[in-house]
């Protein structure tokens, strides 16, 4: 994550007085063919605070922070779980073409995007 940092991305975490219970991360650069789209490079919420909205939260925080970003969409590839899929479709995101470099980066992925 440091080296993220050091790239400029931004990333949000939650906590539980000291302990990181939440993360989530957004690529600092515009992407894809018409480079409106911000990745959500990383979003995870520990198990036993699941549940709660804190990933509604961090997807929120890190909307905002696309758009300033001047991004028209969110984009991310998603584990193969339902879980995770079920949560990314119930907060907005939608299948989508995906983009060449992420999708060779993680083909068994489920790549989704949404408008911000």
């Amino acid at each position: 994550m440091k080296e993220d940092y050091d790239a400029g991305k931004t990333i949000i975490g939650v906590f539980d007085e000291a302990i990181l219970v939440g993360l989530g991360s957004i690529g600092e650069k515009l992407i894809g063919e018409n480079k409106n789209i911000v990745n959500l490079e990383t979003l995870h919420v520990s198990s036993k605070y699941r549940k709660r909205g804190i990933g509604n939260q961090l997807i929120r925080i890190l909307q905002e922070k696309a758009k300033q970003l001047g991004a028209e969409k969110l984009y991310v590839s998603a584990t193969p779980s339902q879980n995770t899929v079920d949560f990314y479709r119930g907060i907005g995101f939608d299948l989508t073409i995906p983009i060449k470099e992420l999708f060779d980066e993680e083909p068994e992925d489920i790549h989704m995007d949404m408008l911000l």
